[in-house]
């Protein structure tokens, strides 16, 4: 998959759990550091992620460089893939 195809679900998912629909969130859009989410709505993403995507994201991948933004979280995501 490319990054694109793991950020639109994973922008939708966040926009619509933890945002109330409300929000123009784009793909670099530092999600920790502006608050858009918090350490306990990130790991509903990871598992999110998992269950969608069926990527686990290893406990050494999960960096605030890797979880910065959706692009970093795509790019991760797209590594992981690869193996």
């Amino acid at each position: 998959m490319t990054v694109d195809q793991f950020i639109e679900p994973i922008r939708d998912y966040i926009v619509r759990h933890h945002l109330d629909g409300q929000a123009d969130l784009d793909r670099h859009t530092p999600l920790l550091e502006w608050g858009v989410i918090d350490s306990f709505a990130l790991t509903e993403v990871l598992a999110f992620v998992e269950d969608e995507f069926e990527l686990a994201v290893p406990a050494a991948e999960m960096t605030p460089e890797n979880l910065r933004d959706l692009e970093s979280i795509g790019a991760l995501l797209v590594r992981l893939e690869a193996g």
